[in-house]
């Protein structure tokens, strides 16, 4: 092989180096190809879609993500409960008790019941999460310091958390034993705190120095929140307090339907409902590389050497990162 030849492919190899490098420094290293559309239109997508190496992300995203996974399972189980057993909807035990539709009746019973377990499962994980990196956040930027609105997020984050480990007795208690108040309770458990976790995303932006961030549809949007989720919960007290076998509900039907309809939209609408929020840069890398390149051999070989920072796991927050918020 000729020198120049030797150059031309010496100079190929750093060329292809060099690409390799600016796509991980551009976050290309993906756990699976997602449009960019896409991601924008939903945050289950833009979680699946974000780069594996190094990733700016906002806590709230996990939060949006399990509101998702809950609309979505109402969508696919009240369509399967429709083509396979409507009565299971239009007959449930529990509407003479509310006279509504609660959203709970298109997944109460199987075949949509199993469906609904699998998914609302998968929530466990986002709202966890979600508690991690609000934690996280807040430790990062007060260093330990909390003021109110941060030391509330961080309740609400966890209660919600617990709450979706709860909702998993759903379809033990009340389908199976017809123990409707504490199926009740459960379910009223979740929206509260799911309210909650909303409510102090926006509070700890009202009073924070991105206040600005906040709009008036957010504003609006968490005061129609609140009140269509304490509605819910005044209205099934009431009407399991003075159900009676033989009397109509305690309240007209459409009142507590209209509440269930109202909720459910804010549930859904959730990422588009809150302001933003500080974001976090998250890197995951190898903690000694080389030490996994030859095997076997290489990684029982002791390194005499101290590790390389650049290889451990990292958690930086938002204030090196207030072109990456605005740009997220």
């Amino acid at each position: 092989m000729t020198e120049s030849a030797k150059t031309s492919k010496g100079n190929t190899e750093v060329d292809a180096m060099a690409s390799v490098v600016m796509r991980k420094e551009k976050g290309s290293i993906y756990k699976c190809i997602v449009p960019n559309w896409l991601m924008n239109a939903s945050s289950l997508l833009k979680i699946a879609g974000s780069p594996v190496d190094s990733c700016v992300l906002k806590p709230r995203l996990y939060l949006s993500a399990s509101h998702e996974v809950f609309g979505l399972t109402l969508v696919i189980c009240w369509a399967i409960t429709l083509f396979y057993d409507k009565s299971q909807i239009f007959d449930h035990p529990a509407r003479p008790i509310i006279g509504s539709l609660n959203p709970c009746f298109g997944w109460d019973y199987p075949p949509a019941q199993y469906i609904a377990i699998v998914l609302c499962s998968a929530n466990v994980f986002f709202t966890w999460q979600n508690a991690s990196f609000e934690s996280a956040r807040t430790r990062l930027l007060n260093r330990g310091d909390y003021h109110w609105p941060q030391a509330f997020a961080t309740f609400a984050s966890y209660l919600l958390a617990v709450a979706s480990n709860c909702w998993l007795l759903l379809w033990s208690i009340g389908p199976d034993d017809g123990n409707w108040n504490w199926h009740t309770v459960i379910f009223l458990l979740y929206a509260v705190a799911s309210y909650l976790a909303c409510l102090s995303n926006y509070l700890e932006t009202r009073f924070s120095i991105n206040n600005s961030d906040v709009k008036t549809k957010h504003t609006v949007f968490v005061i129609l929140y609140g009140c269509s989720a304490f509605a819910m919960v005044v209205i099934y007290t009431v009407d399991l307090a003075y159900h009676h076998p033989d009397k109509p509900p305690a309240l007209p039907w459409y009142i507590t339907q209209t509440a269930d309809l109202v909720w459910v939209g804010c549930v859904i609408n959730i990422t588009f409902g809150t302001p933003p929020e500080p974001p976090l840069k998250l890197t995951l890398c190898i903690y000694d590389p080389d030490a996994y390149q030859n095997g076997t051999a290489a990684r029982s070989k002791p390194s005499s050497a101290p590790p390389d920072p650049k290889y451990v796991y990292k958690m930086r927050g938002a204030n090196d990162l207030v072109a990456a918020q605005r740009a997220y």
